[in-house]
């Protein structure tokens, strides 16, 4: 079970990058649980790299008692929101998904993507949303 301070990190880690809640649910489901209260050592291990993998910042030493946002260069929360967003508008399944990134990027889930992979990732779904539409005869 996490500490309390453990917890409060999670939750300032998930409003600095703007996570929202089905978001944040969704990580929470793929480690297993659904209350960050739930999380073992391993799971919150897990956690944590995906949050830091997304942009997140704990400055180590001193420094650490404040929390930094991330540089706006490395944050990779609005690629993320972008992906979450058309993953909604096209109705995909993240197993979809991972499957294009797993083609694409050679990575088991699109969330270990790198920024330019990221990037990459999102243009693609952007390319298909856009093919999507153009066949159901949508501007």
């Amino acid at each position: 079970m996490p500490s309390k301070k453990q917890l409060a990190v999670i939750h300032i880690a998930k409003t600095r990058l703007g996570m929202t809640e089905p978001e944040y649910r969704d990580m929470l489901s793929r480690v297993g649980v659904t209350s960050s209260k739930d999380l073992n050592d391993s799971q919150l291990d897990e956690v944590m790299r995906h949050l830091e993998h997304m942009g997140f910042v704990l400055p180590a030493g001193p420094a650490g008692k404040k929390f930094k946002r991330p540089p706006v260069g490395s944050s990779k929360g609005a690629l993320t929101r972008k992906i979450y967003a058309l993953m909604a508008d096209m109705q995909l399944s993240r197993a979809y998904v991972d499957a294009v990134a797993r083609r694409m990027c050679g990575v088991g889930s699109w969330v270990w993507c790198d920024a330019e992979q990221m990037r990459k990732l999102a243009a693609a779904l952007t390319y298909h949303q856009k093919r999507r539409e153009a066949a159901n005869g949508r501007p």
